[in-house]
């Protein structure tokens, strides 16, 4: 999987040599002698190398992949790379401030944590038909527990 890279840093009129083209990315020098055997050409007739901004950043760009779109129920896993459905259909609900949340579940395919940030104004339809669990705050920590609750939440959550 390829990282985006903050093109931003490269200036638009300048001619980079491969050390400091891997200084100004922040990558390894490595890295830029493999993009150069991928297609990254530099200026003919140069000693040491030297790469255009143009031609570095069409090549950056070319090299990015579309983000995918996450549907109702769906959360990308690290792991797999790709969205997935978390098991069983149930996730915790984490605050994170007064307007966002983590829906964290579990992977299907690997039994790791999984998780996606929402704006608590678009939770409903983040979640789709996941069903949301969340163990009674009334208990306390040294008692026995109660199972947690499932529920699925309908509607706008406010």
């Amino acid at each position: 999987m390829s990282r985006r890279h903050d093109l931003r840093r490269i200036k638009a009129h300048w001619s980079y040599t491969a050390v400091e083209l891997a200084e100004t990315l922040r990558v390894c020098l490595s890295t830029i002698r493999v993009w150069t055997r991928e297609g990254l050409r530099p200026i003919e007739g140069t000693w040491p190398y030297l790469f255009a901004a143009a031609d570095i950043v069409a090549f950056l760009k070319s090299r990015e992949q579309p983000r995918q779109p996450l549907k109702p129920g769906e959360i990308f896993s690290v792991a797999v790379r790709g969205p997935r459905v978390p098991a069983d259909g149930v996730v915790d609900l984490v605050s994170r401030s007064a307007t966002s949340a983590d829906i964290v579940g579990r992977c299907p395919d690997t039994g790791r944590r999984i998780h996606r940030r929402v704006c608590l104004s678009r939770l409903a339809e983040a979640l789709g038909t996941l069903k949301v669990r969340w163990e009674d705050a009334t208990v306390p920590i040294g008692s026995d527990r109660i199972a947690p609750r499932i529920a699925q939440i309908e509607g706008p959550v406010s």
